[in-house]
Formats: structure tokens, C-alpha cells, sequence
């Protein structure tokens, strides 16, 4: 447990570490696609002018954006939380495309916060970064775009749903629904866009999407 702290010229991270598990991660200089209030308006929970409004809310109280949204447009707990974590997942996929950078880690207790997310496992983020890393310049270049539409393509027999591995299943259950943005479908499905471009891309050489 800890505080691993990242740097790389100007920029710098910070994140926090509780017996193994991921539960924050500090980054100011980040993509306004992976903004939170931004991300909130792409599942649908909020209109942009909403964002904006609460924008302002925030600047005057200097509230977390999360409980300003709760307050005024009653945002479900659960689907700030899912969204807090995607955006937690995706500053941590971006970390691994450092080339060069220092680090630091300084052990002590950490403490979860209150009404936090689920703590993200150290061993399954590696796990799952390894091919996605590899692969990401060519799946970038197929979803190069949060409004990029994906669709299922025919419904594949059962043998084949069967063999689909547990992300697979889960971007194929939501792909199911109908026709959905890319942007979407990867906050929805928790995985974030680095993972969801990764099995978006495995699904279509199987021609399921």
C-alpha cells in the first residue's frame, strides 16, 4: 500500500495503492474524451448543456463534479461510480504507452474513500494491457472515433458464444441491444476504450460485429 508517483518531463501522476489494488489515480493533463463530465454525457445521463451548467456550479462551490451532478440532475450513484472507474482504467492504459519517465513509491496506509469505486486488480489490468498495447495503433485507426457506430453483424451459433472469453461476452451482450457508439459501449461495458477497441477488433475477424 502506497503512493506510486510517475513522472515524465512537466507531467506527473500519482497513484494510490491498497494492499495491491489500484483505488485512485491523479492525472491533470488528460483527453477532454476522458473527461468525467464528459464521459457522463456520452452514456446519456447528462445533456452537454447540463455539463455546463454544473461546470459553473463547480468553479462557484468547488464541489466534486460527481455529487454536483447527483444534487442537481439526481445521476445515479452507480453510474458515476462506473464512469469514475472507466476514466481511472483509461489514465492507466494511457500510462503504458510512456517511453521514458521516472518513478517513486512511497509506502503507506491508504485509506478507501468514502463512496468510491471498486478497486481495480493490478493482475488483470497487466493481463489484459499486454496484447492490447501491442495491438492499439492498428485498432485506433478502426475506432478512431467515440462516434463510430457498431452493430451486430448476424448472430453467431451458440458453439460460438460459447467460446467467447469474458470481455467478449460482455461487449456482445451490450452489441446485442442494437446499434451503439463505440464511446459509449466502452464506458458502459467498464472495460474503457483501450479494451473494448481490443475485443471490438477480435469480434469482427470471428465477423460477429
Amino acid at each position: 500500500s502506497g503512493i506510486l508517483t510517475l513522472t515524465k518531463g512537466k507531467e506527473s501522476v500519482q497513484i494510490h495503492w491498497n494492499n495491491g489494488e489500484i483505488l485512485q489515480i491523479f492525472r491533470k493533463a488528460f483527453s477532454k474524451q476522458g473527461s468525467f463530465g464528459q464521459m457522463m454525457v456520452d452514456i446519456g445521463q447528462i445533456t452537454p448543456n447540463q455539463l455546463e451548467q454544473a461546470l459553473i456550479q463547480q468553479r462557484r462551490k468547488l464541489s466534486p463534479l460527481g455529487e454536483l451532478l447527483s444534487k442537481l440532475f439526481h445521476c445515479e450513484q452507480s453510474h458515476i461510480m462506473m464512469v469514475l472507474r472507466v476514466q481511472a482504467i483509461e489514465k492507466l492504459y494511457s500510462l503504458l504507452f510512456w517511453k521514458k519517465g521516472q518513478y517513486h513509491f512511497e509506502s503507506q496506509p491508504i485509506p478507501i474513500p468514502k463512496n468510491h469505486f471498486e478497486p481495480i486488480e493490478t493482475d488483470s489490468l497487466v493481463r489484459e494491457a499486454i496484447p492490447v498495447v501491442d495491438g492499439w495503433s492498428s485498432i485506433k485507426k478502426k475506432f478512431y472515433s467515440p462516434f463510430v457506430e457498431v452493430e451486430l453483424v448476424h448472430s453467431p451459433k451458440n458453439a460460438l458464444i460459447n467460446e467467447l472469453t469474458e470481455v467478449e461476452q460482455i461487449v456482445y451482450e451490450i452489441v446485442q441491444s442494437g446499434n451503439i457508439r463505440f464511446r459509449e459501449l466502452s464506458i458502459i461495458s467498464g472495460l474503457g476504450q483501450f479494451v473494448t477497441g481490443y475485443v471490438l477488433q477480435n469480434l469482427q475477424k470471428q465477423n460477429i460485429v
